[in-house]
């Protein structure tokens, strides 16, 4: 249950930031709203591309640590964004927020699965998935 509270708190800052940040840089940019876009995909194929090597690293580093990397990234990001008017520093905080976001699926969903028993496995990845979605 904490591990998907957690990756729905994780998804919820990440997909709020994907609203905020794109309002953000229309407000403070002359971009268009494709640019904008634009702009925005790289900082999410980022956060995908990361977690793959976050979710493995988890497995040495362990949980708490892990934990607390991915809540810090996503509080940076929610800070950043909400302090910066600056198209680069609003991209960048969307990175973080993706990157906590997409690792905590991954690592949230191991730690999840393992604290069922084998029988209750699909149902726990289902309604952990839930969570995060």
């Amino acid at each position: 249950l904490i591990s998907s509270v957690l990756a729905l708190l994780l998804a919820v800052a990440n997909f709020g930031m994907m609203f905020a940040i794109a309002e953000a840089l229309s407000d403070h940019t002359s971009w268009s709203s494709g640019r904008i876009g634009a702009a925005m995909v790289w900082p999410m194929l980022l956060g995908g591309a990361l977690s793959w090597a976050v979710v493995s690293l988890s497995a040495k580093v362990g949980r708490q640590p892990v934990i607390i990397t991915l809540v810090a990234l996503s509080a940076a990001g929610v800070v950043l964004a909400s302090v910066s008017t600056v198209a680069v520093l609003l991209l960048l905080a969307q990175a973080l927020s993706s990157i906590a976001a997409s690792s905590g699926q991954g690592v949230f969903a191991v730690h999840s699965t393992k604290a069922v028993p084998d029988e209750e496995r699909p149902a726990a990845i289902g309604l952990f998935n839930l969570c995060y979605l």
